[in-house]
């Protein structure tokens, strides 16, 4: 757990090899860069503020970000995710969305489907 700052606003974590990371305590976090490690899990359902979430790279199997309405860049690609809800009420304003390359990731729960399928590309086909 980072304990440390409460105000922490960014990030940076990534290529470390970390199996977890707890951020619960960081309400003010705005940008966390956690790609490239070993995770199996995050939560971020406290961090509100939250605006950018690079976790790309682990072995995530579920991401829940319905809590980060101010979210707007969210890369979640190469992981084994088989769960990814989105649905924050700030879908429309997304300005990069990445959940390529999560071979059991079937469903993205989401604000909009018309507007999800139609504008985020970076998905699988399925």
């Amino acid at each position: 757990m980072i304990t440390t700052s409460f105000s922490l606003i960014t990030l940076y974590c990534y290529y470390n090899q970390l199996t977890s990371l707890d951020v619960s305590s960081n309400t003010a976090l705005q940008n966390l860069y956690c790609n490239h490690n070993s995770l199996t899990s995050l939560d971020v359902s406290n961090n509100i503020s939250l605006t950018a979430l690079w976790s790309q790279n682990n072995q995530l199997t579920s991401l829940d970000v319905s809590n980060n309405t101010a979210l707007i860049n969210l890369y979640c690609s190469n992981n084994q995710l088989t769960s990814l809800d989105v649905r924050n009420g700030n879908n429309t304003n997304f300005t990069i969305f990445n959940a390529h390359t999560n071979p059991n990731l079937l469903c993205i729960s989401v604000d909009d489907p018309v507007y999800s399928a139609a504008n985020w590309t970076n998905i699988d086909p399925a």
